[in-house]
Protein backbone atom coordinates (compact mmCIF):
# COMPACT_ATOMS: atom_id res chain seq x y z
CA UNK A 1 0.00 0.00 0.00
CA UNK A 2 2.87 2.35 0.77
CA UNK A 3 4.06 2.15 -2.83
CA UNK A 4 0.67 2.72 -4.41
CA UNK A 5 1.15 5.13 -7.32
CA UNK A 6 4.93 5.11 -6.78
CA UNK A 7 5.81 5.64 -10.45
CA UNK A 8 4.03 8.99 -10.26
CA UNK A 9 5.54 10.32 -7.02
CA UNK A 10 8.92 8.52 -6.86
CA UNK A 11 10.90 11.47 -8.20
CA UNK A 12 9.52 13.78 -5.49
CA UNK A 13 11.43 11.78 -2.85
CA UNK A 14 14.72 13.39 -3.82
CA UNK A 15 14.57 15.80 -0.88
CA UNK A 16 15.47 14.68 2.64
CA UNK A 17 12.17 15.93 4.07
CA UNK A 18 10.04 13.85 1.70
CA UNK A 19 12.24 10.77 2.10
CA UNK A 20 12.03 11.11 5.90
CA UNK A 21 8.22 11.15 5.71
CA UNK A 22 8.16 7.74 4.06
CA UNK A 23 10.98 6.32 6.20
CA UNK A 24 9.18 6.84 9.53
CA UNK A 25 6.46 4.25 8.94
CA UNK A 26 8.86 1.89 7.17
CA UNK A 27 11.23 1.95 10.14
CA UNK A 28 8.42 0.97 12.52
CA UNK A 29 7.30 -1.85 10.24
CA UNK A 30 10.86 -3.12 9.69
CA UNK A 31 11.51 -3.08 13.44
CA UNK A 32 8.42 -5.23 13.99
CA UNK A 33 9.33 -7.64 11.21
CA UNK A 34 12.80 -8.06 12.71
CA UNK A 35 11.44 -8.02 16.27
CA UNK A 36 14.11 -5.44 16.96
CA UNK A 37 14.43 -2.86 19.68
CA UNK A 38 12.56 0.34 18.95
CA UNK A 39 15.89 2.16 19.07
CA UNK A 40 17.28 0.20 16.10
CA UNK A 41 18.15 2.57 13.29
CA UNK A 42 16.28 2.80 10.00
CA UNK A 43 19.18 1.32 8.00
CA UNK A 44 19.73 -1.59 10.40
CA UNK A 45 16.01 -2.37 10.70
CA UNK A 46 15.57 -2.44 6.92
CA UNK A 47 18.59 -4.70 6.47
CA UNK A 48 17.42 -7.08 9.19
CA UNK A 49 13.94 -7.19 7.71
CA UNK A 50 15.38 -7.68 4.21
CA UNK A 51 13.46 -4.67 2.90
CA UNK A 52 15.05 -1.99 0.75
CA UNK A 53 14.02 1.57 1.56
CA UNK A 54 10.69 2.36 -0.01
CA UNK A 55 12.07 5.36 -1.86
CA UNK A 56 14.44 3.00 -3.71
CA UNK A 57 11.61 0.57 -4.42
CA UNK A 58 9.57 3.50 -5.72
CA UNK A 59 12.47 4.49 -7.98
CA UNK A 60 12.56 0.96 -9.48
CA UNK A 61 8.80 1.05 -10.09
CA UNK A 62 9.19 4.48 -11.68
CA UNK A 63 11.92 3.28 -14.05
CA UNK A 64 9.82 0.30 -15.16
CA UNK A 65 6.80 2.55 -15.63
CA UNK A 66 8.84 5.06 -17.67
CA UNK A 67 10.22 2.29 -19.87
CA UNK A 68 6.73 0.85 -20.41
CA UNK A 69 5.35 4.29 -21.28
CA UNK A 70 8.22 4.87 -23.74
CA UNK A 71 7.49 1.54 -25.42
CA UNK A 72 3.82 2.40 -25.77
CA UNK A 73 4.66 5.87 -27.11
CA UNK A 74 6.57 4.10 -29.91
CA UNK A 75 3.46 1.96 -30.58
CA UNK A 76 5.27 -1.10 -29.27
CA UNK A 77 3.76 -3.63 -26.98
CA UNK A 78 6.13 -3.93 -23.98
CA UNK A 79 7.85 -7.33 -24.07
CA UNK A 80 7.47 -9.06 -20.68
CA UNK A 81 11.02 -10.45 -20.85
CA UNK A 82 12.46 -7.00 -21.58
CA UNK A 83 10.34 -5.58 -18.75
CA UNK A 84 11.90 -8.10 -16.33
CA UNK A 85 15.36 -7.12 -17.61
CA UNK A 86 14.61 -3.42 -17.06
CA UNK A 87 13.38 -4.19 -13.53
CA UNK A 88 16.50 -6.28 -12.77
CA UNK A 89 18.82 -3.55 -14.07
CA UNK A 90 17.07 -1.01 -11.86
CA UNK A 91 17.26 -3.38 -8.86
CA UNK A 92 20.99 -3.89 -9.44
CA UNK A 93 21.43 -0.12 -9.51
CA UNK A 94 19.62 0.34 -6.20
CA UNK A 95 21.55 -2.57 -4.66
CA UNK A 96 24.82 -0.79 -5.47
CA UNK A 97 23.40 2.51 -4.21
CA UNK A 98 22.13 0.84 -1.04
CA UNK A 99 25.49 -0.79 -0.32
CA UNK A 100 27.12 2.65 -0.54
CA UNK A 101 24.45 4.15 1.76
CA UNK A 102 24.89 1.35 4.30
CA UNK A 103 28.66 1.74 4.26
CA UNK A 104 28.32 5.42 5.16
CA UNK A 105 25.46 5.07 7.67
CA UNK A 106 26.18 6.55 11.09
CA UNK A 107 23.69 4.61 13.17
CA UNK A 108 23.32 0.84 13.39
CA UNK A 109 27.00 0.26 12.64
CA UNK A 110 27.24 -3.02 14.60
CA UNK A 111 24.39 -4.59 12.68
CA UNK A 112 25.49 -3.20 9.34
CA UNK A 113 29.11 -4.27 9.88
CA UNK A 114 27.99 -7.77 10.86
CA UNK A 115 25.75 -8.22 7.82
CA UNK A 116 27.87 -6.19 5.37
CA UNK A 117 30.16 -9.02 4.25
CA UNK A 118 27.15 -11.21 3.38
CA UNK A 119 24.71 -8.44 2.42
CA UNK A 120 23.70 -9.79 -0.99
CA UNK A 121 23.12 -13.28 0.37
CA UNK A 122 21.18 -11.84 3.29
CA UNK A 123 18.92 -9.78 1.06
CA UNK A 124 18.40 -12.61 -1.43
CA UNK A 125 17.49 -15.22 1.18
CA UNK A 126 14.17 -16.88 0.48
CA UNK A 127 13.54 -18.62 3.78
CA UNK A 128 14.08 -18.28 7.48
CA UNK A 129 12.31 -15.36 9.07
CA UNK A 130 14.01 -13.65 11.96
CA UNK A 131 12.97 -14.80 15.38
CA UNK A 132 14.85 -12.74 17.89
CA UNK A 133 14.24 -13.82 21.45
CA UNK A 134 14.36 -10.27 22.72
CA UNK A 135 10.82 -9.05 22.23
CA UNK A 136 10.94 -6.17 24.63
CA UNK A 137 7.91 -6.10 26.93
CA UNK A 138 9.64 -4.96 30.11
CA UNK A 139 13.04 -3.39 30.76
CA UNK A 140 14.20 -6.65 32.43
CA UNK A 141 16.12 -9.34 30.60
CA UNK A 142 13.89 -12.32 29.86
CA UNK A 143 16.86 -14.66 30.16
CA UNK A 144 18.84 -13.68 33.23
CA UNK A 145 16.54 -11.21 35.02
CA UNK A 146 19.03 -8.34 34.77
CA UNK A 147 17.25 -5.08 35.52
CA UNK A 148 17.92 -3.60 32.08
CA UNK A 149 17.89 -5.65 28.89
CA UNK A 150 19.70 -3.58 26.30
CA UNK A 151 21.39 -4.60 23.08
CA UNK A 152 24.73 -4.17 24.86
CA UNK A 153 23.60 -6.41 27.75
CA UNK A 154 22.68 -9.16 25.29
CA UNK A 155 25.83 -8.74 23.23
CA UNK A 156 28.33 -8.41 26.08
CA UNK A 157 26.95 -9.78 29.36
CA UNK A 158 23.88 -12.05 29.34
CA UNK A 159 24.88 -15.64 30.18
CA UNK A 160 22.16 -17.03 27.92
CA UNK A 161 24.06 -15.77 24.90
CA UNK A 162 27.52 -16.96 25.98
CA UNK A 163 27.98 -19.51 23.19
CA UNK A 164 26.96 -17.19 20.30
CA UNK A 165 29.09 -14.49 21.95
CA UNK A 166 32.14 -16.79 21.88
CA UNK A 167 31.54 -17.42 18.19
CA UNK A 168 31.27 -13.68 17.52
CA UNK A 169 34.41 -12.88 19.53
CA UNK A 170 36.30 -15.52 17.55
CA UNK A 171 35.43 -13.62 14.37
CA UNK A 172 35.53 -9.94 15.39
CA UNK A 173 37.78 -9.98 18.47
CA UNK A 174 37.23 -9.09 22.12
CA UNK A 175 36.19 -5.44 21.68
CA UNK A 176 32.41 -5.69 21.58
CA UNK A 177 31.89 -2.35 23.36
CA UNK A 178 33.12 0.01 20.62
CA UNK A 179 31.98 3.07 22.64
CA UNK A 180 28.33 2.65 21.70
CA UNK A 181 27.08 3.90 25.05
CA UNK A 182 28.04 7.46 24.07
CA UNK A 183 26.21 7.33 20.74
CA UNK A 184 23.19 5.26 21.79
CA UNK A 185 21.99 6.12 25.30
CA UNK A 186 19.93 3.55 27.15
CA UNK A 187 16.26 4.15 26.17
CA UNK A 188 15.03 3.23 29.68
CA UNK A 189 16.83 6.08 31.49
Amino acid sequence: MALYGAPIWADSLCGQRNAAAIRRPQRAIAQRVARAYRTVSFAAACVLAGAPPWELEAWVLGRVYDWTAAQRALDRRPDPIERVEVREEAREAITRHRAEDLASATFGRRTLDAIGPVLNGWLDRRHGCLSMHLVQETPKCHHCEAELDTAEHTLEVCPSWAEPRRTLVAVVGDDLDNDLDDRFPDPFH
